[in-house]
């Protein structure tokens, strides 16, 4: 046992403890922590970590900062005014805080002891492969490839309604959701979630449709009918034998298959010997049923989408009738009146941007470390407050807690690219799509950032393997890829899709004569055209159109005309209007151009604590 300050470290159980706070520490948190401590008061070199925790193993030379950052976070340390761990500069990391009781036991026998202990259930079903292994399966069957990530993966499906009855097509969908989040407590292994739609239980990802005779591990959960009562049966399939090497199975009950599921979680842990990782939350226990509704609510906000997203209100609100103190369906509400106005949602009264504050408030006054609590802080700080710096912190500490899902991913994603940061943003990325492998609503993430990072090949290929109904919102971002590579034709195509999406129709005429000039090689006249017909078509105040005319202007006609068009749109008509800036190549351009700054300013970009980018950063 070491005291670091207030905390006391258990380097030998990976534990922090303050007063009654107790936080699992992951794995390699807990070796550097441990490193930190035998060398306090000295500088560690970055190559140093990766030598002693590491072992110089494949692994990202970022890995020293986030582990750096998520101590901080549970510390309650802060870069810049540290009580604990100090940045020396172009040096590398250094305890300042005070140790008592130092323990001395050589960092890299515990590192081979972790290794160990997290690689010995893979020989109970032959292999816990790589995710890399579903990657190879899919590269098979598509030509494309797949993010890869350093750990064990076990493949879940979502859990199957097979009853004949489809009112519990949401049971299942609430099954899946708490199934997941058990899952994620186990540490050195990858939970990979294969989606299914709820309705029809079709695979969200079509191209994974034959997963269950490729050679992964995989875990399958269904709701059956047996002797006149619904069950749940969960079975492990071995990942080269195909053999079903574990099964469970339970009676449903509405008001404890919450309960039901965790302890058949329990059972599969042991059965593979993999440590958990648990954390303590202040209790949000709810009455009967209300987490079953909460979860059902949950799974239907991971989906997106706006009929998703209706029902994920219902479901909460529900939720809330039944136990109005219940803070993860305040948690929730929060984000979905956060990101869609009452209209859209066909709710009452409209002003939820007050809703969404109201049941936040509640939230961090009742539960401020609940997982669904700084889920929700992350979206709250980006929309409202435009601290996408604080929401990163928010999002790491929910992420240091234990909660590893899409959705978490994705939200860190955002508040990085925000501040300018896209390659950590596309990391971010990574692990939301191999969470949620093969997820579109992820997909059309990885297309922004990837973007945002000038990586126009990488758009391409995904957008390639995707339905392209699911990349609506991005079909700028695709189109604009199109044509950085020079695939102009392409280009044009999407950019009359995302005009016809938006809902103005362009005459087979007019998009015959447009195609027939970029054939010709003569581009810049073609998006004259283009500009020229949806004009004639469109409503001069429709948003979607206005923004897509500016998105175009940037690759084509006068140097100045982006930021013509920029001032015409009228912010106050678009809430979220600040969060969409930062989706273009806009700021690149004008970084230097004094009345740029000055529009930022005026719609309070520059004017927020934190710039949404780093190139304005100046003004």
């Amino acid at each position: 046992m070491v005291k670091i300050g207030e905390w006391e470290f258990e380097a030998n159980a990976n534990e922090l403890k303050k007063d009654e706070l107790l936080i699992k520490l992951e794995p390699q948190c807990a070796l550097v922590l441990h490193y930190l401590c035998n060398h306090a008061g000295k500088v560690v070199s970055r190559d140093e970590l990766l030598d002693a925790v590491w072992g110089r193993e494949a692994v990202s030379v970022q890995s020293v900062p986030v582990v750096i950052s998520k101590l901080r976070t549970l510390l309650g340390d802060e870069k810049r005014q540290p009580k604990y761990i100090e940045t020396v500069s172009k040096r590398g990391y250094r305890l300042i805080a005070d140790i008592t009781e130092p323990e001395t036991a050589n960092v890299t026998d515990s590192t081979q002891t972790v290794q160990s202990t997290y690689l010995k259930p893979i020989g109970l079903f032959v292999s816990l492969v790589l995710v890399a292994c579903l990657g190879a399966f899919l590269a098979m069957k598509t030509g494309k490839t797949a993010p890869a990530i350093d750990a064990p993966v076990l493949y879940v499906a979502d859990v199957a309604n097979l009853t004949n009855d489809n009112s519990f097509n949401i049971t299942a969908a609430g099954a899946s959701e708490i199934l997941t989040t058990e899952l994620a407590h186990a540490s050195g292994l990858t939970i990979a979630r294969l989606r299914r739609n709820p309705i029809n239980n079709q695979w969200i990802n079509p191209e994974i449709g034959d997963f269950e005779n490729s050679p992964i591990p995989l875990l399958t959960a269904s709701l059956v009918e047996s002797e006149n009562e619904k069950k749940i049966v969960m079975q492990l399939v071995d990942g080269e034998e195909r053999q079903v090497v574990w099964t469970h199975s339970f009676t449903l009950n509405n008001n404890a298959f919450a309960a039901n599921q965790r302890q058949a979680t329990t059972q599969l842990f042991e059965f593979l010997e993999v440590p958990t990782f648990e954390y303590e939350v202040s209790p949000y226990a709810g009455l009967d049923g209300v987490e079953e509704l909460y979860w059902r609510a949950n799974f239907f906000w991971g989906l997106r989408g706006r009929e998703n997203n209706i029902q994920a209100a219902r479901l909460a609100q529900q939720a809330l009738e039944i136990d109005p103190n219940y803070v993860p369906a305040h948690a929730l509400i929060a984000q979905i009146y956060a990101k869609y106005s009452g209209e859209y949602l066909d709710i009452s009264p409209l002003d939820t941007k007050a809703l969404a504050k109201k049941h936040f408030d509640f939230a961090v006054s009742t539960a401020p470390l609940n997982p669904a609590t700084l889920t929700a802080q992350t979206r709250m700080l980006m929309i409202f407050d435009r601290r996408p710096d604080l929401a990163l912190e928010a999002a790491d500490k929910a992420i240091a807690m234990g909660l590893n899902n899409g959705m978490i991913h994705t939200q860190r994603a955002a508040s990085l690219y925000l501040l300018g940061k896209i390659d950590d943003a596309i990391t971010s990325i990574d692990k939301a799509m191999a969470v949620e492998f093969g997820s579109p609503y992820v997909k059309v993430q990885y297309i922004f950032a990837n973007y945002l990072g000038g990586r126009y090949e990488k758009v391409i290929d995904v957008a390639e393997q995707m339905n392209p109904e699911y990349y609506d919102d991005f079909r700028a971002q695709v189109a604009a890829s199109y044509y950085e590579i020079g695939q102009h034709e392409k280009a044009i195509k999407e950019w009359l899709a995302a005009v016809n999406s938006a809902g103005v129709q362009v005459s087979t005429e007019a998009e015959t004569e447009i195609l027939a000039l970029v054939s010709a090689g003569d581009i810049s006249t073609s998006y004259q055209m283009l500009s020229q017909y949806v004009n004639a078509a469109a409503d001069p105040d429709d948003i979607q159109i206005q923004q897509l005319q500016l998105f175009w202007s940037f690759y084509h006609g006068d140097e100045g005309l982006p930021l013509e068009l920029l001032k015409t749109i009228p912010v106050s008509r678009h809430a979220r209007f600040w969060l969409w800036l930062h989706r273009w190549p806009l700021f690149d351009r004008y970084k230097t151009d004094p009345e740029f700054q000055e529009y930022l300013n005026d719609i309070g970009v520059a004017a927020a604590s934190v710039c949404v980018h780093t190139v304005c950063a100046a003004s």
